[in-house]
Formats: C-alpha cells, sequence, structure tokens
C-alpha cells in the first residue's frame, strides 16, 4: 500500500510540475532617436514576461547596450559566447529602433521596429527571425512608455515562441 501512495505522489509531481521547455539567453540592443541606449526598458521585461509566463527558463546579462552595435552588422559571435558561458540552448536577439514625437497634447507617440533572431546556442544555427513594426499612435494617454515597453515585449515573445513550433 505503501508503494502505490508513493507512486501516486510521484505520478501526481510529474503530471502536475510544468515542463521547461527550454533555457534562453537574451540579448536585445535599442536605439531611440538615432542615439544608442536603454529607451523601453519595459520592452526586456515584457519579453522576459511572456517566457516565463510559457515555463521557460530566459535570463540576460547587464551589459550596457549602448556599448555595441552588433546585430547591425549581424555580429552574434559575442551574444553566443556569452550565451554558451550562461548554459543556454537558445540565444534571442532583439534590436529596436524607436522614434519619438510629441503630440499637442504634450502626449509621447512611439515608433519602433524591431527585428528578432534566435539562434542555437551548440550550433551557432539560425533558427528563425522576423520583424515587427509597433505604434502607440493615437493610444498615447492610454499607452505611455511604460506599458507601450511591456505590451511590444509581450509580442516579441510570441513571435520568437512561434519560431520554435
Amino acid at each position: 500500500m505503501r508503494r502505490i501512495i508513493v507512486l501516486c505522489g510521484l505520478i501526481s509531481c510529474a503530471v502536475l510540475t510544468p515542463l521547461v521547455a527550454g533555457t534562453f539567453y537574451l540579448y536585445i540592443e535599442e536605439e531611440t532617436d538615432g542615439v544608442r541606449g536603454t529607451f523601453l526598458p519595459d520592452a526586456r521585461e515584457g519579453l522576459i514576461d511572456g517566457f516565463f509566463t510559457a515555463d521557460h527558463i530566459i535570463f540576460d546579462d547587464a551589459v550596457d547596450p549602448a556599448s555595441g552595435n552588433r546585430l547591425s552588422h549581424g555580429d552574434v559571435r559575442v551574444p553566443l559566447a556569452d550565451a554558451r558561458r550562461g548554459g543556454a540552448e537558445y540565444l534571442i536577439a532583439v534590436r529596436i529602433v524607436s522614434t519619438v514625437h510629441e503630440t499637442n497634447a504634450g502626449e509621447e507617440t512611439l515608433d519602433s521596429v524591431v527585428w528578432y533572431f534566435l539562434y542555437e546556442v551548440g550550433t551557432g544555427r539560425l533558427i528563425g527571425k522576423g520583424s515587427l513594426e509597433d505604434s502607440n499612435e493615437g493610444r498615447e494617454g492610454e499607452y505611455g512608455r511604460k506599458k507601450y515597453g511591456f505590451s511590444l515585449g509581450e509580442k516579441i515573445a510570441r513571435l520568437i515562441q512561434e519560431l520554435l513550433s
């Protein structure tokens, strides 16, 4: 009887514990109005949240995004090496280029173009890539910089996860 209870407990744990589908390293470069640097930090948070919600492990580092312009040149050697050192299976590389316009009401209209890439870390093979254009135009009052950034990150997360399907 004790074996049956232990076996049932193990089966319950296996069924109720979510399976982690992958380990991802996140590398983001941002440029806003021609200046490199973090402008939409909540985009990173939205992207990370989108992967955590899907039971993935995702991590990044604290490298200053203004220190490199690798993705516009197609050079992912350093982020791949960082991902490999961290034990990631996949590298997510994202480049966000935004422009800001002030409305007559004094609010910010944010227009962003995003390029995203998914690499297999072990081989360095590009699994897939895509792009996204997004804006908060017409929704500036509802989607300020913080909320717009988080929403943008969630959209990027969904698109990258589709590359794995």
